[in-house]
């Protein structure tokens, strides 16, 4: 990979990557389908939900909660198929591996947990960080886990025995995530503190720091996800909404409004038909990309 490819990629996946954070209410997490009468209330978290997280194929949504829980749900229905309980602490994320077979959770107790997401077994819990895991992620091939803590570490994992492999050290500012890139060799580390955004380029075969990126802002969006052709992404905003994009204008296409609270996350489904936002105002909403589409060429045909 080239200098200039690797900072373009390095720049997507810096903005790509989704900060979550904890509240303290109960929650209600809703599905909408974009049309008024089509609407599934996905009850049963009683904390509020801290991340809502499309499975691999699109059918199911993974959420985070701080009851201390993280649950499966069936995306269309409404049903939830699945609990995971173990932490001892607020869950701060959740994620399908790659073939939708395991769950990986991170909490408030320090810990992250590997589950079987057809039982909801516990398969192994990671041990090593000494504050909050903020984050945990599979590499593409599902054998290891990237987990980002409170103490300015990053660790890799090995998915099996839970036994650590690589802990990434010496930053001075809180890491807020890390993602893996898709050869799963080489992962980007980000912090968001003010005024500067911050992201590591890491190299992990070769355990060394490749590239440092730096921006200065006073106002990052909380989370930005691409739809899966790159034509547009979804923002987080400040005023408890979500706003769609043209990636390369960066015009603004729809805002999702309907959250009463501070937006957490905003991700497209794999399948870029649908699009999941988390709030703090205890709802997780999905909306019907397509029909927003369809919406918006009706608007553009009717001037």
């Amino acid at each position: 990979m080239t200098p200039k490819n690797l900072f373009i990629t390095s720049l997507s996946i810096f903005i790509v990557i989704i900060i979550i954070s904890c509240g303290h209410h109960d929650l209600v997490a809703e599905t909408v389908f974009n049309v008024p009468d089509e609407v599934i209330i996905l009850k049963g978290h009683t904390g509020e939900i801290d991340s809502a997280v499309f499975s691999p194929d699109s059918q199911k949504i993974v959420t985070a909660s701080c009851d201390k829980t993280a649950r499966i749900w069936d995306a269309a229905a409404g049903k939830e198929l699945q609990k995971f309980e173990g932490h001892t602490s607020w869950v701060n994320s959740a994620v399908f591996s790659p073939n939708s077979k395991k769950i990986v959770t991170s909490s408030w107790d320090k810990t992250a947990r590997i589950w079987d997401a057809a039982t909801g077994k516990e398969l192994q819990k990671i041990n090593g960080h000494t504050m909050c895991v903020r984050s945990a992620v599979f590499s593409p091939n599902a054998k290891t886990i990237l987990t980002v803590g409170l103490d300015n570490t990053v660790r890799i994992w090995d998915a099996e025995t839970g036994k650590e492999l690589q802990k990434l050290q010496g930053y001075i500012d809180t890491i807020d995530s890390a993602a893996f890139l898709p050869n799963g060799k080489i992962i980007v580390i980000t912090n968001k503190t003010s005024p500067n955004q911050t992201a590591w380029i890491w190299n992990t075969a070769r355990g060394k720091e490749l590239q440092k990126f730096e921006e200065n802002t006073d106002r990052f969006s909380r989370t930005v996800s691409f739809s899966p052709d790159g034509n547009v992404f979804v923002a987080v905003n400040l005023d408890n909404t979500a706003q769609i994009c043209e990636t390369e204008t960066g015009k603004k296409l729809y805002k999702l409004e309907g959250h009463t609270n501070a937006v957490q996350s905003a991700v497209f489904s794999p399948d870029g038909k649908m699009i999941v936002t988390a709030s703090w105002d205890k709802t997780a909403r999905i909306w019907n990309w397509q029909k927003i589409q369809q919406h918006l060429q009706s608007a553009i045909s009717k001037k």
